[in-house]
């Protein structure tokens, strides 16, 4: 992702995140900005909604929740972030990746 990103300087203006999980490590998720820049953490975010939501996030994150919370609570988050910023759309998809396998979920607005 990072030389996509990097070697399309001045060509591709975005970010990109990738998530899965396997048996050595768990679950994993890496973001890389608009400049290369590589971050692997236990979350990430990206595009023009995130702005308006990371004090909400950094205030109310948990990293004990469990599934079903962690899920409403990103359903909250991303409905703030299109709320107020007119490019991050009016519905959600979401995906859960955990070690029994994904799960696609589809939010309308």
């Amino acid at each position: 992702m990072r030389q996509i990103i990097y070697s399309n300087a001045g060509r591709l203006g975005a970010s990109m995140l990738c998530s899965g999980w396997d048996p050595y490590k768990g679950y994993q998720i890496y973001s890389v900005n608009q400049t290369g820049f590589f971050n692997q953490g236990d979350w990430a975010m990206s595009g023009s909604g995130t702005v308006f939501i990371k004090g909400y996030f950094d205030a109310n994150y948990n990293p004990n929740m469990t599934l079903e919370q962690a899920k409403e609570f990103m359903k909250s988050v991303i409905s703030l972030a299109a709320f107020r910023d007119s490019s991050s759309g009016g519905i959600i998809r979401m995906m859960t990746i955990t070690k029994d396998g994904n799960e696609r979920f589809y939010v309308p607005y």
